[in-house]
């Protein structure tokens, strides 16, 4: 009886306490593992969105700094298509199946990538000053419910 009670081991007991413990740990660790992931992806898309606008913006920017002439809108009009001549050729802008694109020489080319759907753009001419050839296009889309806008002054010669 005495080599019973001097044996050295776990209890039944202990072992079910330390395999619960040991499942706590772990499905704790992998919950934290899987929420942190997971905003991590979230925050990606947000990152992937943001730079995507940033491009389109800094695009359309690129076009009218350069611009001769508007074509559309016109003047203090509102459209969904920006056409302007550059350099004696008409580009355009306009968007398409959740996409913008720029047309030139009658190649349209995709600004934004599929990845991120863009609708709503639209473009509005405003004359500045009666009888002066500075215009100020505002330009906007959204993504995701987001707004984007933007203003740019030119001289139109």
């Amino acid at each position: 009886m005495n080599n019973l009670k001097n044996k050295q081991g776990f209890t039944l007991l202990e072992v079910l306490i330390y395999i619960s413990l040991f499942s706590f740990i772990v499905g704790s660790s992998l919950t934290t593992f899987y929420q942190i992931s997971g905003s991590n992806l979230s925050l990606d898309s947000e990152i992937l969105k943001i730079k995507e606008s940033e491009f389109v913006l800094n695009k359309i920017n690129w076009l009218l700094s350069s611009a001769d002439k508007i074509v559309e809108p016109t003047e203090n009009g509102v459209s969904n298509k920006l056409k302007v001549m550059k350099g004696g050729e008409l580009s355009s802008v306009f968007e398409a199946e959740n996409q913008i694109f720029l047309e030139k020489n009658g190649f349209a080319n995709a600004l934004s990538i599929s990845e991120v759907k863009i609708n709503n753009l639209y473009f509005e001419n405003n004359k500045k000053f009666a009888g002066s050839n500075f215009l100020s296009v505002t330009f906007s889309f959204e993504i995701d419910g987001q707004i984007f806008k933007s203003l740019k002054n030119i001289y139109e010669e």
